[in-house]
């Protein structure tokens, strides 16, 4: 156990090899920063073709004429699905609430 104490100490004294550490500790906030970039990335983009979805099937709702509020719904749930996983296949697509409101013209 000496022998490690030792070791720890000669290498806490050494004024060699400062870059490699200073490196070594600043590599770690910059691979946090990407991480961090990427995530936010794929968010942004995960909210883009949800909404880009959610978009789709509104508009395919609103040329479906004749059809009571209940079988608009299924296929609004329907298209807005398809439409997510096509564009988007890597993610599950999660549940969306979308409501629909009749009006009589």
């Amino acid at each position: 156990m000496s022998t490690i104490g030792g070791a720890v100490r000669a290498f806490g004294r050494s004024k060699s090899g400062n870059v490699a550490m200073l490196f070594g500790l600043a590599a770690i906030p910059l691979m946090v920063g990407v991480g961090a970039a990427v995530d936010y990335g794929r968010a942004l983009l995960v909210r883009e073709r949800m909404g880009n979805a959610a978009d789709a099937a509104a508009l395919a709702v609103g040329s479906w004429q004749g059809q009571t509020k209940a079988q608009l719904q299924v296929k609004r749930g329907n298209t807005s699905t398809r439409t997510f996983r096509r564009r988007f296949s890597a993610l599950p697509p999660r549940s969306t609430s979308i409501s629909l409101e009749t009006t009589s013209s």
